[in-house]
C-alpha cells in the first residue's frame, strides 16, 4: 500500500469514528437516548453502516466523557442528575468568568461587530427558532472562550456547554426566557465593547447564575 493510500484510509477511519460520535452525542443531548437506555452495538453498526471499530472508538470516548457508563457488561446512557447540572454550571461560572476577562481586551473590533450583528438578529420583536437562538448562543460563548487565548480552557468550556445543551434548548423554546437570555448576552457584549474586563466578568457571572435558576425551574417541571 502507498503511504498516501494509508493516510487516506486512516483519515477515513477517523471520520467514521467522528460520524458515530456526533450521531450518538446528538441523540443523547437531544433526549432520544435517555438516561438508562442500553447501547446496542449491533443495531448501531447496521443503522450507521459502520464497522464495529469506529463505533467502539466513539463509544469509548463517550464513556470517557461520562455520557455512557458501565453496568455489568452493558453500556448504558448516564442519567444526568440535578447535582450533575449544578456542578457543571458552577464550573462554567468559574471558567467562563475567567475567559471573558481574558477575552475582553483580545477580541477584535471586527469580531465584536460580528457578534453584535448575530445578537441583533434575535432582538424582539424578531421571532427566531430555538435552533437559530442556539447557534448565536454557541457563537458568543465560543468566541469568548477562544479569545481567552487558552485552548484547554476553550475546549473545556465547549465540553461543559454540550452537557447542558439538551435542557438549554428547552429553555430557548419558551416565550419569556429567550428575551432574558438576549438581554444578558447584550450586557456581556456591551462590557466587552467598553473593554471593561471586570464588568464583563460580572455580567457573565450574572448570566450563568440566571441560567442556573432557570434550569432548576425547568427541572421542577418534569
Amino acid at each position: 500500500m502507498l503511504i498516501g493510500d494509508h493516510g487516506s484510509s486512516a483519515l477515513a477511519g477517523r471520520n467514521r469514528r467522528w460520524e458515530a460520535y456526533d450521531f450518538l452525542l446528538d441523540r443523547i443531548l437531544g433526549g432520544e437516548l435517555s438516561g438508562g437506555a442500553i447501547i446496542e452495538e449491533r443495531a448501531l453498526t447496521e443503522e450507521l453502516g459502520l464497522s464495529r471499530t469506529p463505533l467502539r472508538e466513539a463509544l469509548g470516548r463517550l464513556e470517557g466523557e461520562g455520557y455512557l457508563i458501565r453496568q455489568g457488561r452493558k453500556l448504558v446512557v448516564h442519567t444526568v442528575t440535578e447535582r450533575d447540572l449544578m456542578e457543571i454550571l458552577h464550573m462554567r461560572k468559574v471558567l467562563e468568568a475567567e475567559a471573558v476577562s481574558l477575552a475582553t481586551p483580545r477580541l477584535t473590533a471586527d469580531q465584536i461587530a460580528t457578534l453584535r450583528a448575530a445578537l441583533s438578529s434575535l432582538e424582539p420583536p424578531a421571532n427566531p427558532t430555538p435552533v437559530e437562538r442556539r447557534r448565536v448562543d454557541d457563537m458568543l460563548h465560543g468566541a469568548i472562550a477562544e479569545a481567552s487565548g487558552n485552548r484547554r480552557l476553550a475546549a473545556t468550556v465547549d465540553d461543559l456547554r454540550a452537557k447542558t445543551r439538551a435542557i438549554s434548548v428547552r429553555l430557548l423554546d419558551e416565550v419569556t426566557y429567550p428575551v432574558l437570555d438576549f438581554n444578558e448576552h447584550m450586557a456581556i457584549l456591551h462590557a466587552i465593547e467598553m473593554r471593561n474586563p471586570e464588568l464583563a466578568r460580572l455580567s457573565m457571572l450574572a448570566h450563568l447564575e440566571s441560567a442556573r435558576s432557570n434550569i432548576l425551574r425547568k427541572l421542577a417541571e418534569y
